[in-house]
């Protein structure tokens, strides 16, 4: 019965399994579990972690593409090194109880009540072997579908790059876990705030999806029928309009659904993932034709080899995701008009010290700390580098 039962897992299990190795079998002898405390997630993960055989129903929470990652289990060939993945998690803590003039603590790890109202008062997140398959499996699936889409390179080692420059944003900003939020109210992996999400349903989520149809790998294309739908990613936000009686003068708020950021059951962390790397492709064309190729400041960088545009490319479009891009614009344009007006960039590292914004420590020094911390001895996260 045992044999017959792995035999139907292997079978129903997603197109995203069918474009891996046939997992590892796995050597460890007993499971670690969240804290005591945190067992709604752990529950959750565990109902995940084995097909409903008796509910065929596409969309029950069972044949999600949450339970069929978890399913999965570690994939053999990720790209980035699970150990990182690991230290990434352990990096991010809860913040310190919040001050009598704070709304917020700076970081707090939430979880939604039966009435699917958030609670604020976790403080410690999940380790547990099966969420960080979750976290590990979600990240490599959604780089691996979408890191065409936003390098615009066919390149592997160009698409590399930004993935790996991608885990050192998310292990910065959310530490990789599913159910963090900051002080300003950011959630999730991405960090998400409702007007970023609303960005990506109007601007990325049509391109994003003619793209994965096109894509040779059934799983990707499931991502596009099946996962990016205009419901589900409208499930996200809120969006509330009110018309002024006086002046007539109409104003549109957005507030997150903060559950569905958060829940494993409904497709978290993979689709907070794919709305947060999917928008750098706007990031990096605006900054691209509006600084590094634009007919103002291009001679600013024409010392730089490839390689070194590459990097500045990705630092910027870091930045921005900061710092918003129309403020990172605004500052490397003056930056580029004052202290280089007369001289061009001859090294990045001494140009992004320039543009340090004063009273403000620096963003990317701030991601390349906890990189070190992350990486250990190692010389990279990516497990295509010689280590």
């Amino acid at each position: 019965m045992l044999k017959v039962g792995l035999i139907l897992i292997l079978m129903t299990v997603s197109a995203w399994a069918q474009d891996q190795v046939k997992p590892r079998q796995s050597t460890a002898k007993s499971r670690s579990f969240c804290p005591v405390g945190k067992d709604y997630l752990q529950q959750d993960l565990n109902a995940l972690s084995y097909p409903d055989f008796s509910n065929p129903d596409p969309k029950h929470r069972s044949n999600s593409f949450s339970a069929r990652l978890l399913q999965i289990g570690p994939l053999p060939q990720p790209l980035i090194n699970p150990d990182c993945i690991n230290a990434a998690l352990a990096a991010v803590t809860a913040g310190p109880r919040k001050q009598s003039d704070e709304q917020f603590r700076s970081n707090r790890f939430l979880r939604c009540n039966t009435n699917n109202e958030p609670i604020d008062h976790q403080d410690e997140p999940c380790f547990s072997a099966e969420y960080k398959s979750l976290m590990h499996s979600s990240f490599e699936l959604t780089t691996k579908c979408l890191k065409e889409f936003v390098t615009g390179s066919k390149d592997p080692q160009v698409q590399n790059t930004w993935v790996e420059a991608y885990f050192k944003m998310m292990a910065t900003e959310s530490g990789l876990h599913v159910n963090v939020a900051s002080r300003i109210g950011a959630i999730g992996i991405g960090q998400l705030r409702p007007k970023y999400i609303v960005d990506f349903k109007e601007r990325t989520l049509p391109h994003l999806r003619r793209f994965l149809r096109t894509q040779a790998s059934a799983g990707c294309k499931r991502l596009a029928n099946e996962l990016l739908t205009d419901e589900k990613v409208s499930r996200l936000f809120k969006v509330t309009k009110a018309t002024d009686p006086e002046t007539q003068k109409t104003t549109t708020d957005y507030e997150l659904n903060v559950c569905s950021n958060i829940s494993i059951n409904e497709d978290q962390p993979l689709l907070n993932l794919i709305i947060s790397f999917a928008n750098l492709k706007l990031y990096k064309e605006s900054i691209v034709d509006s600084i590094i190729e634009h007919s103002k400041y291009k001679d600013s960088f024409k010392n730089l080899a490839p390689a070194e545009l590459l990097d500045l490319e990705i630092k910027l479009v870091t930045w921005s995701y900061n710092l918003g891009v129309n403020r990172l614009k605004d500052h490397i344009k003056l930056v580029l008009e004052t202290k280089y007006a007369n001289k061009p960039v001859t090294k990045i590292r001494d140009f992004i010290i320039d543009a340090d914004i004063e009273g403000k420590r620096n963003y990317l020094f701030g991601i390349e700390d906890r990189y070190k911390r992350v990486l250990g001895k190692r010389k990279s996260c990516r497990t295509d580098i010689m280590k």
